[in-house]
């Protein structure tokens, strides 16, 4: 069995083993004209700050590609199998060359900006490898200049996400980094000193962003050692989702309608699902923490119909599970799980995603994946909500 642990947060708390699962939906920014301020690469510096002003009639203007882009954004699953094999088998000599002439090797093949931005994140994530020495160490960091990085094929997050903007300015795409905080493993909810600084990006292409966060697992092997994985779900993944991960620093990269507060983000359900590559959106609670008077509870997801949505109940993190009554349903989208506590008291509710393995070729299950995907911790009884965030000054 292999512990992934987010290569910005310190131990992993949870087992589970990687699925390659991606779904890319296209969505509306809220704001219009220029973008928020941000990180943008200019040709001749390091990473500097500004506006980036927005050519909005470019925007409007869309091109085939940008039209074939849009077609493909309206699936449910995408199949980057193809592009994911030809980024990954770039030629040495090329690869080592240039950024513009790598990146118009990787984007060759693509037919739109959302292909050119998977090309690039897929080789990215394949050949830089993360500094996990220089995250635990607070006296030493390695530079973000997206030149360094590509050179010493090393960085942190904000090296990542500078050579991917520099990556996509090459293939002519618009693309931003983004500051903000992140959730890690350890991340206690309510708590803000367990969250840690994180830079993801975002590019434009039809008129829409798109969010991608490029972190990166450590996988421990039995034996002790190591080797480097992607979370496939976190390219190009849905605002909705990324709320309860990431927050950026200037409120309108959420790209939501309504944005949410620190405070919020901070008492936010434990969702695990994207770095599971399963895309499941918490739709009745949203928040960490649950009162409820009642031993029944029945709380609603919405996930794609593949997966099968399943509850465990613990009295305590790490304690034997407990007898509890679950039942689901489904219709479309939308799961439905009920819960029948044992007795009142305090317990962690983990939502669970069961997929079926099928033998390659065919349609016959030989065996499935059950992982945690969301966390709550449920009070049954009389006890009284209460603010649970701490939230630094």
């Amino acid at each position: 069995m292999t512990i992934l642990s987010l290569a910005h947060s310190t131990t992993s708390r949870i087992v589970f083993s990687l699925s390659i699962f991606t779904f890319c939906l296209g969505f509306t920014p809220i704001f219009a004209g220029a973008p928020p301020v941000g990180y943008l690469l200019n040709a001749d510096k390091n990473l500097s700050y500004t506006t980036g002003a927005v050519n909005e009639a470019h925007a409007k203007e869309l091109t085939a590609k940008e039209l074939a882009a849009k077609e493909l954004l309206s699936k449910e699953s995408l199949n980057f199998v193809a592009i994911d094999n030809y980024a990954q088998r770039v030629p040495q000599h090329i690869a080592t060359q240039s950024i513009p002439k790598l990146v118009a090797y990787l984007t060759k093949p693509a037919t739109n900006d959302i292909e050119k931005a998977r090309a690039i994140a897929r080789w990215i994530t394949s050949n830089i490898a993360f500094d996990f020495e220089a995250a635990s160490n607070e006296k030493y960091r390695p530079s973000d200049n997206a030149d360094s990085v590509f050179l010493n094929r090393h960085a942190l997050e904000s090296g990542f996400a500078a050579l991917f903007v520099r990556m996509m300015h090459a293939a002519g795409v618009e693309t931003f980094a983004i500051n903000g905080l992140k959730k890690g493993f350890n991340f206690a909810p309510g708590d803000a000193s367990t969250l840690k600084r994180h830079t993801w990006n975002a590019f434009r292409t039809g008129g829409k962003w798109y969010l991608v966060d490029l972190p990166v697992y450590k996988e421990v092997e039995t034996d002790g050692s190591y080797k480097l994985a992607y979370a496939d779900a976190f390219f190009c993944i849905q605002p909705e989702q990324m709320v309860f991960t990431n927050f950026p620093d200037d409120k309108r990269w959420q790209l939501l309608n309504e944005p949410i507060t620190k405070e919020q983000f901070l008492t936010s359900v434990q969702c695990f699902g994207a770095y599971h590559g399963y895309l499941i959106t918490p739709i009745s609670h949203r928040n960490y923490e649950i009162f409820s008077k009642p031993r029944s509870l029945t709380l609603s997801f919405d996930a794609l119909p593949a997966l099968q949505l399943g509850a465990r109940v613990y009295a305590e993190k790490g304690a034997k599970e407990q007898h509890a009554s679950v039942k689901t349903q489904r219709e479309g989208r939308k799961f439905t799980v009920h819960v029948k506590f044992p007795a009142e008291g305090t317990f962690k509710l983990e939502i669970t995603a069961t997929e079926l393995i099928r033998e390659r070729g065919t349609s016959e299950v030989v065996g499935c994946s059950v992982k945690t995907v969301a966390e709550y911790n449920v009070n049954i009884g009389d006890k009284q909500p209460r603010s649970m965030a701490i939230i630094s000054k």
